[in-house]
Formats: C-alpha cells, sequence, structure tokens
C-alpha cells in the first residue's frame, strides 16, 4: 500500500506540533516565570543532552528578558550560543537574523573579548 505525498505531510506536521506542544509543557511553562540566567544554564544543560530545539528556545526567552543596556556583554553571548545553535542545525538565515539584531551593540560594546567572540560568529 502507498502511501500518498499529501498523507506524509500531514504526519510530518502533526510530529512537529506534538514535539512543540511536549517541549513547551515540559519546560517552557515552567521557565516563563525564572529569570535569564537561570534559563541559560538549562539551555546550556539541554544543548549537552543534545535538545537543540529546547536550548535555542529557552536562549530565545533568555535574550527576550535580558536588557542590552544594562547587560550587554550578557546579550551578545546569549546571542552567539543561539546564532551557534541555529547554525549548527542548518537555520543560517535564522543565525543571521539574531547575530544583525545584535550587531549595532557589538559594535558600541567595550569588552574585547565579547566584541571578538561576536565577530568572530559571524565570518
Amino acid at each position: 500500500m502507498m502511501i500518498s505525498e499529501k498523507t506524509w505531510i500531514h504526519v510530518f506536521l502533526l510530529q512537529t506540533v506534538s514535539l512543540a506542544l511536549f517541549l513547551f509543557f515540559q519546560c517552557g511553562a515552567a521557565c516563563c516565570a525564572e529569570n535569564p540566567e537561570e534559563m541559560i544554564a538549562k539551555a546550556r544543560d539541554c544543548y549537552s543532552k543534545g535538545e537543540t530545539a529546547q536550548s535555542a528556545m529557552l536562549l530565545e526567552k533568555a535574550l527576550a528578558l535580558l536588557h542590552p543596556e544594562k547587560s550587554p556583554e550578557r546579550c551578545l553571548e546569549t546571542a552567539v550560543q543561539l546564532a551557534g545553535i541555529f547554525q549548527s542545525t542548518g537555520f543560517h538565515q535564522r543565525s543571521m537574523a539574531v547575530l544583525n539584531q545584535y550587531l549595532p551593540l557589538a559594535e558600541k560594546n567595550r569588552n574585547y573579548d565579547t566584541k571578538f567572540l561576536f565577530f568572530q560568529r559571524t565570518e
């Protein structure tokens, strides 16, 4: 029995939505009230376990909560980590979008170590 291409697409979409809901309820809802540093720590843990989608989700939430004017180095470090995850999983456009979003902050930053790490990722 042959399965049509349309059926495969429906199965793929169903699996994708199921995975997204699973990740949200497993970690996303619990992280909403946490601080960005805890999210970043959990993202590192998820990444070390191979859970890149969950790690990216946590880093995106952490970036949204971080204040660039208060902690520019932390924002840049987190943006570089997120861009690296996107790049390593084949989402090159998303990786560049993150880096382009934080480029003005990197250009103004006076911490040369952080600046070096940021611009090294853009090459």
